[in-house]
């Protein structure tokens, strides 16, 4: 640095650098093409310019009451390389609006950064499906205050954003390349993509050593759950256990007219019992509210408190006699399919305890 920097940075005021700190960012750079050299750099009040008013409406973009975030302020800084020292070129300390205060200074873009050490701890948090705010609340207990966090709450929400879109487009290479490096790791790992006329991806299915070991010991009765939510690409998560030797004795699934007749086209020996727990689920669309609330627990002790098929078809129909629900067309189809999820009638073929799914 020349003397002329040297007077300057002996000269500048406490409260030059307060601004130099709270309010400047870097604005432009120029480096050599391998990046060896900064030719020179320019830090810009982060009121530099004018907040662009058509993006803003053409983005429906909600007004509020928080002042311009742009002021065409010309605080800035530039330092240039002479060729052997870093020369302060051009330095204007005047800002046209009131400096940040202290108490804000955290929330400025120039003093936020998410560190990679917090980036990977957000990757590990998500994975136990911690969400986001309950990840800033633990990083403002680390830090002992939200001031010290260095970031904000809507910060790590840019993260995940960021890597979603760095993804996009290739997480199916992703799952992909993850399989491999699994089958690597345990030779019984098996896994198989399913995809249409044009290479995407439709479905996939995937099994460890564990899982296959698990049949072995465990593969008279399977559950066969279908009610995870659908992801943004429309695709079921469906857990069941995979069958390497032989058909399971009893599979457990929900009620669904494609999943029966796959399961009698494919398991035809296999006795197949519908999820008690999804069927008393939709008691209250396929009713009313004031059966409901009067007749309901008539039902729910019938089906489960019936101990042979004669007495739940005693108890069956008093109670629609009761409920004066006996024009009810979903109870009717219940009824015939009682041999598929009834316990009256299921309970004669082992299924470990099991109900549902």
């Amino acid at each position: 640095m020349d003397s002329n920097s040297s007077h300057w940075m002996q000269h500048t005021s406490s409260t030059m650098i307060m601004h130099l700190r709270l309010d400047l960012v870097l604005g432009k750079s120029k480096e050599t093409k391998r990046k060896e050299i900064v030719y020179w750099k320019q830090y810009v009040c982060s009121k530099e310019g004018e907040t662009d008013e058509t993006w803003r409406k053409t983005n429906e973009i909600e007004e509020r009451d928080r002042g311009k975030t742009r002021t065409w302020c010309n605080a800035k800084l530039t330092v240039c390389n002479d060729g052997s020292n870093y020369v302060v070129k051009t330095f204007n300390e005047e800002h046209n609006h009131p400096p940040t205060t202290p108490s804000k200074v955290h929330l400025l873009r120039s003093q936020r950064t998410v560190s990679t050490a917090k980036k990977n701890l957000i990757q590990d948090l998500r994975r136990v499906d911690i969400p986001i705010y309950q990840q800033f609340e633990l990083f403002q207990t680390q830090a002992g205050g939200h001031a010290n966090v260095c970031c904000t709450e809507r910060d790590l929400r840019n993260v995940v954003r960021d890597e979603r879109e760095e993804v996009k487009g290739h997480d199916v290479d992703i799952l992909y390349e993850h399989f491999k490096a699994e089958q690597e790791k345990d030779p019984d790992f098996f896994f198989e993509f399913y995809t249409d006329e044009e290479n995407r991806l439709l479905r996939c299915f995937w099994i460890d050593s564990i899982g296959k070991k698990s049949y072995t010991y465990f593969g008279d009765v399977v559950v066969f759950d279908t009610t995870y939510n659908t992801n943004r690409y429309k695709m079921i998560f469906a857990p069941i256990v995979a069958m390497p030797k032989s058909a399971p004795n009893v599979i457990i699934t929900d009620q669904d007219q494609a999943i029966s007749k796959a399961i009698a086209h494919v398991l035809p020996n296999t006795i197949h019992r519908y999820c008690v727990w999804h069927i008393l689920k939709k008691f209250p669309e396929k009713t009313n509210v004031a059966f409901m609330q009067d007749y309901y627990e008539l039902f729910k002790t019938c089906i489960w408190d019936s101990e042979c098929p004669e007495e739940f078809e005693k108890r069956w129909f008093e109670a629609l006699e009761k409920s004066e629900q006996t024009n009810n067309e979903w109870l009717e189809k219940m009824y015939e399919l009682r041999g598929r999820w009834i316990p009256a009638y299921v309970n004669k073929y082992f299924s470990a305890g099991m109900s549902s799914s």
